[in-house]
């Protein structure tokens, strides 16, 4: 049976009943790992080596199915009554609003393989060189609602990495080490779940229904009745949220990570340890969806501020600019915006059917001859995505026989242009103030 909420622009979403989608996650992995240590002698000096092979097979069933294939979300009008209907019609419109779709569908499995060599070589009695080298391979299969299951994406790849230890003074209680390596990150869903072919995710819809008011709050409407319906007049789609866009796999690889580690200990004694450690890692390889026409698919637009959500007309009395979805209480600077939402709200002001939509700064209706919206998505690299972490932390560490007790401090610092490795993260949509406009080059 349906959902029931109430129709509101901003949280909280006050709900009624049935929930609007229920959520089933079913992940599982089966692993092995066999490893094999060697130990050898040269003269007083002592090597080792440590060699394996690691597989694992994972499945992932993400589901996000709308009960009842569509939710109420009837008006919050004086007289509101959950279990009666005909208290949910909007006064001024005549209609009550229902949502369609936003469902998830993903059945996908992966593997990780991986085959490494790990050494620690005495050079002397004071220096320890620790090289190693990984090889990984990485598959992600879909199995989709229609359709047979594929490959989606894969990819293999050779990780060096060493280490370096050195005891700076005889007795040992100064000690320097360094590692450099490269990490690949294990193959997960989000890396290709946007894969052409998937049919992952469903476009989110608002409809206004239009009919007499039904008698049941656990009526609902299946696609087909409400597209009849639709051609009588009495379903209107209001809105469309795109969330089901894919595109082909081209030039995958996958995302690594790259790390500097440097660090000096100082032991006291028996019982008591200080170390400084400094560590760099860069993301490299990021995973997005990309359109191949971001160039001409947008518009730049100087100075964004943010306004309040849900609002209408001019943040600032004293400014020119329009509201557009985005980061709410953030002064964004520049920023681009779509040019379908340009051009559908440069249609709407010059057909006169959206009066109190403020001017679009720099854009006039004539302008819609030259934007374009044409969205060519790709799976792969983003190309121009960054993301580094350099983190200095100090570690006391004390043991006495009595007692015991550690002391630390950190300092992080986390930079980039993309929030992760890759995936993807629900998109909010409080309105912003935009103004000044500069042509895409």
């Amino acid at each position: 049976m349906p959902g029931v909420r109430i129709f509101a622009l901003v949280p909280p979403y006050t709900s009624f009943g049935n929930a609007p989608f229920t959520l089933r996650s079913a992940p599982s992995s089966t692993s092995a790992d066999v490893s094999a240590s060697f130990r050898v002698k040269t003269g007083s000096l002592t090597h080792l080596l440590q060699v394996g092979v690691q597989y694992t097979y994972g499945s992932f069933l993400n589901q996000r199915i709308r009960n009842g294939g569509m939710t109420w979300f009837p008006a919050a009008v004086e007289g509101f009554d959950p279990s009666d209907p005909s208290t949910w019609v909007d006064p001024t419109g005549g209609w009550t609003a229902t949502e369609w779709g936003g469902e998830v569908h993903l059945n996908a499995d992966v593997a990780n393989t991986a085959a490494y060599a790990q050494s620690s070589i005495s050079l002397g009695s004071r220096v320890v060189l620790s090289p190693g080298v990984r090889w990984g391979r990485w598959q992600g299969w879909i199995d989709p609602t229609s359709g047979s299951r594929f490959e989606a994406v894969h990819d293999a790849a050779v990780d060096p990495r060493v280490g370096l230890t050195v005891n700076l003074v005889p007795d040992g209680t100064w000690t320097a080490k360094a590692h450099w390596g490269r990490y690949h990150q294990d193959m997960m869903t989000q890396m290709f779940d946007r894969a052409a072919g998937s049919n992952t995710f469903t476009n989110q819809e608002v409809w206004y229904y239009r009919g007499p008011p039904v008698s049941d709050p656990a009526t609902t409407f299946t696609v087909q009745q409400r597209d009849s319906l639709a051609a009588l007049g009495l379903f209107t789609r209001e809105t469309v949220q795109p969330l089901n866009q894919t595109g082909p796999v081209e030039s995958y690889h996958q995302p690594y990570t790259n790390e500097w580690l440097v660090g000096i200990e100082k032991q006291f004694g028996h019982t008591a340890k200080l170390s400084f450690v400094y560590t760099r890692r860069t993301n490299h390889d990021m995973v997005a969806l990309i359109d191949k026409n971001i160039a001409t698919n947008y518009t730049y637009f100087s100075e964004v501020y943010a306004g309040a959500s849900g609002s209408l007309g001019l943040v600032d009395p004293n400014s020119t600019g329009f509201h557009y979805p985005g980061t709410n209480g953030i002064p964004l600077g520049g920023v681009w915006l779509p040019n379908n939402e340009l051009l559908q709200r440069l249609r709407c002001r010059g057909e006169g059917t959206c009066p109190n939509l403020v001017d679009i700064p720099g854009l006039t209706y004539a302008d819609t001859a030259s934007l374009t919206w044409n969205p060519n998505y790709t799976v792969t690299n983003a190309p121009d995505a960054r993301r580094s972490f350099d983190q200095f932390q100090m570690v006391l560490n004390v043991s006495k026989p009595t007692w015991g007790g550690s002391f630390s401090a950190v300092w992080t610092s986390l930079k980039g242009n993309l929030d992760n490795v890759t995936g993807y993260t629900d998109r909010s949509s409080p309105d912003l103030c935009v103004k000044g406009r500069e042509r895409a080059p």
